[in-house]
């Protein structure tokens, strides 16, 4: 393919998780059919046998091996270095996009050519709908009034929940500071370069410091809901103290160096200390959380049905599951607290099935199209459960 044709890059950096690799990728070939685009998969964990399950199933994919972890921003950045196209899309691999999630982005690129940064609206495996899909400035009194969980009393309020500027309709077309780097598009500035980030930061944070240095080059970051894609975000990441000191360090790390200089050295003491409580509580929450989700058992369904024509994944399935999965070709009425609603993507589209989810949010399951992995989605703010079939 000539370079010069290339629209889109789409850059994926993965770690172990083959099966929501798998799913990503599934939707992410659909997507690109009347796209020129090229797919470059940075493999952070280094596996033989993820690489060669790729390469076998999805020959698209260009693989940039790394020898260790080297963290998601010096990753993405390897991919930005490499990317031949016009424009470049960081997405996450635990992600479902739309069949015309490209093909919006790229039409709203080539109307409006002077956008910096452009995310979409996101929602989890069960339906809800994710806050940071858009946020504000994490400035002082933001990030306060976010630690303080005033946001959550006051959720569409400019002052107490501009951290996810609240106040912003979320089904509308805004311009924002910050974007979610699980799909962040990124244009190339006037010297042909990708802004890039910054590898300061390990894991969590840099999508804040890069939207804030793509609204500084270009002017304007974009939230753009016209398309939806599916984030599995925590379902797909056992949360642990190093985790969760990577996203405490980040916000640090980002305050000095965007805000630090600025203020009271009692000021940046209280951020500091406010920073370190958080960080404590999260890890103290996180334990309490695990253990109450080792004590408890696997989820059962009154009722699991199956959107799908075929009988025989049906009854992998049912052996599976050990329960009875009922098909269904024609889609759901209503979607149940103790139903699971089991998606083939031989049957429905991926858009059929987020445009379902996001209006009937509940238990959902979704098969990898080789349909040999099943990955099952009960709560938010837990793993997705995967299940070989």
């Amino acid at each position: 393919m000539n370079d010069s044709n290339i629209e889109l890059s789409i850059i994926i950096v993965g770690y172990n998780a083959i099966d929501f690799l798998k799913l990503t990728l599934d939707a992410v070939s659909k997507a690109i059919c009347n796209i020129n685009a090229e797919v470059l998969l940075i493999d952070n964990s280094n596996s033989q046998l993820l690489q060669a399950t790729i390469r076998k199933q999805y020959p698209f994919v260009e693989i940039l091996p790394n020898s260790e972890n080297l963290g998601f921003a010096k990753a993405n950045n390897l991919g930005l270095r490499a990317a031949r196209g016009h424009l470049a899309i960081l997405l996450n691999p635990d992600t479902i996009v739309a069949e015309d999630s490209f093909s919006q982005v790229l039409k709203y690129y080539k109307n409006n050519p002077n956008t910096g940064g452009l995310g979409v609206k996101m929602i989890d495996g069960n339906g809800h709908y994710l806050k940071e899909s858009k946020r504000g400035f994490p400035d002082v009194k933001t990030s306060f009034f976010k630690l303080a969980g005033l946001h959550k009393l006051f959720p569409q309020s400019k002052l107490f929940a501009n951290y996810y500027v609240g106040h912003l309709n979320q089904n509308d077309i805004h311009s924002v500071d910050v974007l979610s780097g699980a799909f962040l598009t990124i244009p190339r500035d006037n010297k042909s370069k990708f802004t890039q980030l910054d590898e300061s930061y390990f894991m969590y944070g840099e999508d804040i410091d890069l939207s804030w240095r793509l609204k500084q080059a270009h002017g304007s970051n974009i939230y753009f809901p016209n398309t939806t894609i599916i984030h599995f975000k925590g379902q797909s990441t056992i949360l642990n103290r190093t985790i969760i000191g990577h996203f405490y360090n980040a916000m640090w790390l980002f305050y000095k160096q965007h805000i630090y200089s600025n203020k009271w050295w009692l000021t940046n003491s209280l951020i500091w200390s406010g920073i370190k409580l958080a960080t404590n509580l999260h890890i103290a929450s996180n334990l309490l959380t695990h253990c109450n989700h080792q004590r408890s058992k696997h989820s059962y369904f009154q009722k699991s049905i199956l959107l799908s024509d075929n009988k025989g994944l049906q009854q992998s399935i049912n052996n599976a599951l050990g329960t009875i999965v009922k098909i269904s070709i024609s889609g759901i009425s209503k979607s149940a607290d103790n139903q699971l609603t089991i998606f083939d993507f031989a049957h429905t589209s991926y858009k059929a099935a987020i445009e379902m989810i996001e209006k009937q949010p509940g238990n959902y399951a979704f098969l990898t199209y080789d349909q040999k992995s099943l990955i099952i989605c009960t709560q938010s703010d837990g793993k997705g459960q995967v299940i070989h079939l």
